[in-house]
């Protein structure tokens, strides 16, 4: 009975391995089977389930994409993970693609990360549709009206630089390490045309947003390789549900900072792009009833996220 047990086990595991093989086989060929002759040029081996992604720079991908720009020309394609991917590595090409044939190019990848957080909302998440040409129509008009080109903003910038540089010249020449300083100017730019003002750069409000901010780029580093092989993120070390604990928090700041906005509102008198927003909802529900559904809090948490977002800055880990 041993014995038996023993040839059966064996034999488990050597169909076992055969299976494993021959899937990594197929996956090998089918990875990199001939393209169509439609796509860019690029790279004939790509790995199973990983595509090219193990061929980047891991410190600085870019590096990899000016080296395969030589090799492919300006304009090649990748593969990341289950993705196929076009690389524009230059100036012209990408004039070209968001410039020249703007509509061609509108729409947004479907990342996994971000569709499971708010699924198609926001400024910069949210797929091509008429609720998001309406929503950039907005928006590209609140800044104008707030003071984007215009000296207003220009003001608040100044005003901003001169806290720089008094904080600056109180170190009185000592060496100190400027990259918070420097989020805190741009976050407080921001939250000036957002929320209608800065914060002092030692308010626990700024702290919480710049803290969040921060610590989404160091763990989304590992987490963005879930949306091209969405199963990574069930890994213990791939700290997806850090990045989602950190986002759900700034949302939920966002949410606080709506609700102050909503207490001081005064209809047809916006100073904010908060303010602005209300009044745009009333709009929407009278001239575009049909996506009137689209313009609601959670999406106006997600527009103040992407906002905000870009201005922090990955920055030398100490």
């Amino acid at each position: 009975m041993n014995q038996f047990s023993k040839i059966l086990t064996e034999d488990s595991t050597t169909v076992l391995l055969a299976l494993v093989a021959f899937t990594l086989l197929f996956l090998t060929i089918r990875s990199n089977r001939k393209p169509s002759k439609k796509v860019p040029p690029g790279p004939r081996f790509s790995w199973p389930i990983l595509g090219n992604l193990p061929s980047l720079d891991p410190k600085a991908p870019f590096k990899t994409f000016n080296k395969l720009a030589v090799k492919y020309g300006s304009v090649y394609r990748l593969q990341f993970g289950s993705f196929p991917v076009v690389v524009l590595n230059d100036y012209e090409s990408v004039r070209q693609a968001f410039l020249i044939q703007a509509e061609e190019f509108d729409d947004r990848p479907r990342l996994l990360v971000l569709e499971m957080l708010m699924p198609d909302r926001g400024l910069i998440r949210a797929h091509s549709n008429l609720a998001q040409r309406v929503r950039r129509r907005f928006s590209l008009s609140a800044f104008r009206d707030l003071g984007m080109g215009k000296s207003r903003l220009e003001e608040q910038i100044a005003d901003e630089i001169q806290r720089l540089c008094d904080v600056i010249s109180a170190h009185e020449g000592k060496e100190f390490s400027p990259f918070r300083l420097l989020d805190m100017v741009a976050c407080n730019v921001v939250c000036c045309i957002v929320f209608g003002h800065g914060f002092d750069y030692d308010d626990p409000k700024l702290m919480r947003i710049l803290n969040f901010l921060e610590q989404i780029f160091i763990e989304a580093s590992f987490t963005g390789l879930a949306n091209f092989v969405p199963w990574m993120r069930y890994l213990p070390f791939s700290g997806f549900q850090k990045v989602k604990r950190f986002i759900l928090q700034t949302m939920m700041f966002h949410k606080e900072m709506i609700k102050i906005a909503r207490d001081n509102y005064t209809r047809g008198d916006p100073r904010t792009f908060i303010d602005m927003y209300f009044d745009n909802q009333e709009k929407i529900h009278q001239e575009n009833p049909d996506i009137a559904e689209w313009f609601d809090e959670d999406d106006l948490i997600s527009c103040i996220g992407d906002l905000l977002l870009p201005e922090q800055r990955r920055r030398p880990q100490h």
